[in-house]
């Protein structure tokens, strides 16, 4: 909620750690070897993550003079040193796309799935990873705008990026017998539709980036409830045992 609804972007930072501490405890659950290796490779994902965007947040600070979410757009319109900006805006594009899984920083969704009960999976996929995208949301669109990016290499390197996690993660997804990471591959691929739709820049894939979240909440958040239920009458984990 404080992620959602914070005016600036510090504020906004330190919700989004906030939840990144609290949210490694889930992974950890079960203590087992394999949880705890998981919950470190989430954790060191997050704070890697948060630390540059905490870099960017000042270097923004630096150069705008202001964090606050209906302030940036005009200041960064006004702003002289673009290059200070591009790389204020990497950097905390760094950080947020840790968090909702963009490649290449999605390393963590496999990992940490398998290890954590499946209610925290559910959490995990269906809520913390849209925070990620809301973050990317705010800082293209409140702050940098669409005639910022239009165009700029930018957009299509992260168009292609997209595109190739789309395909990688379906495939990885298919090929995969865990039936948790199963639905974690998958969740890189979805995610890197709504990114898709987001980098296109156009008021229809928006829209339909949007639905795209909405609806993989509700969906993944079920599907990782009933995987926790097969697990638990089947005591099986494997799909080809099944």
């Amino acid at each position: 909620i404080g992620v959602f609804l914070s005016s600036d972007l510090y504020t906004t930072f330190i919700f989004f750690e906030i939840m990144s501490f609290t949210s490694y405890t889930w992974v950890a659950h079960d203590e087992t070897p394999g949880a705890m290796r998981a919950a470190e490779t989430y954790l060191a994902v997050a704070i890697i993550g948060g630390m540059v965007m905490l870099v960017g947040l000042f270097i923004l600070y630096m150069t705008l003079g202001t964090l606050t979410i209906s302030e940036l757009h005009h200041a960064a319109e006004e702003c002289q040193n673009k290059g200070a900006l591009w790389a204020a805006s990497l950097c905390i594009l760094f950080g947020f796309g840790a968090k909702a899984g963009m490649f290449p920083l999605h390393g963590w969704l496999p990992t940490a799935h398998p290890a954590a009960p499946s209610p925290a999976s559910a959490v995990l996929s269906g809520v913390i990873t849209k925070a990620g995208v809301l973050g990317v949301i705010r800082l293209m669109y409140s702050y940098l705008g669409v005639n910022f990016l239009a165009g700029s290499w930018v957009q299509t390197a992260y168009m292609c990026l997209t595109l190739l996690t789309i395909f990688t993660g379906s495939l990885l997804a298919y090929h995969e017998g865990h039936l948790k990471k199963r639905l974690a591959w998958s969740s890189v691929s979805q995610v890197s539709y709504v990114l898709f739709g987001l980098f296109m820049l156009n008021e229809v894939a928006f829209r339909g980036a949007m639905l795209h979240v909405y609806f993989h909440s509700i969906m993944k958040n079920l599907l990782f409830l009933s995987a926790g239920s097969i697990i638990f009458k089947t005591g099986l984990t494997d799909v080809r045992d099944l």
